[in-house]
C-alpha cells in the first residue's frame, strides 16, 4: 500500500469536501425557485447608457438585478450566484485533486474520492433536510469500505 502522509490525506479530505460543496450549490441552482426561462418574454432595462455611466457603475447596476438576460434565456440572480459558487468550489476541489494525483498513484486517489459520499450525506442532511436512512448509511459504508480495500 502507498503510504499517505498527513498533509496529503488532508488535501484529499479538502478536495472531496470542496467537490461536495460545489455539488450542493449546483443542486440549489437546479431547484424550481432558481429557474431558467427560455421564452424570451422578459425585458430588462439596464438603466442609463452611453458615456454618462462608467463601466463599474454599469456592472454594479447589472448585478443588482434579480434576473439576467442572455440571448433568449432569462436567468434568476440566485441561479447565477449558485452557479458561480458551485463552480468555484467544484473547480478548487478539482485543482486540489490534480495536486493529490501528483503525490499519489491514480489507483489510490480515485477510490478514495468516495469520501465525497460521506460529505454529501452530511451536507444533504444538514442543509437540504434530506433523511439519513439505514439503507443510505449501509450503502455508504459498503462504498467506502470497498474503496479502502482497493487501496490497501
Amino acid at each position: 500500500m502507498e503510504k499517505i502522509n498527513l498533509l496529503t490525506f488532508l488535501t484529499l479530505l479538502l478536495f472531496t469536501l470542496l467537490g461536495s460543496i460545489g455539488s450542493f450549490y449546483f443542486k440549489k441552482m437546479s431547484s424550481d425557485s432558481h429557474r431558467v426561462d427560455r421564452d424570451g418574454s422578459h425585458q430588462h432595462d439596464m438603466g442609463e447608457s452611453g458615456e454618462k455611466q462608467n463601466q463599474k457603475g454599469k456592472l454594479s447596476q447589472i448585478w443588482q438585478q434579480q434576473e439576467f438576460r442572455v440571448g433568449t434565456l432569462t436567468l434568476q440572480r440566485s441561479f447565477v450566484e449558485y452557479f458561480i459558487l458551485g463552480g468555484f468550489f467544484y473547480g478548487t476541489g478539482a485543482i486540489l485533486n490534480i495536486v493529490t494525483l501528483q503525490l499519489l498513484p491514480y489507483t489510490v486517489v480515485y477510490p478514495l474520492t468516495s469520501i465525497t459520499y460521506i460529505w454529501t450525506l452530511i451536507i444533504s442532511a444538514l442543509f437540504l433536510k434530506e433523511k439519513i436512512t439505514v439503507k443510505k448509511i449501509l450503502g455508504l459504508t459498503l462504498i467506502v469500505a470497498g474503496a479502502f480495500l482497493l487501496v490497501s
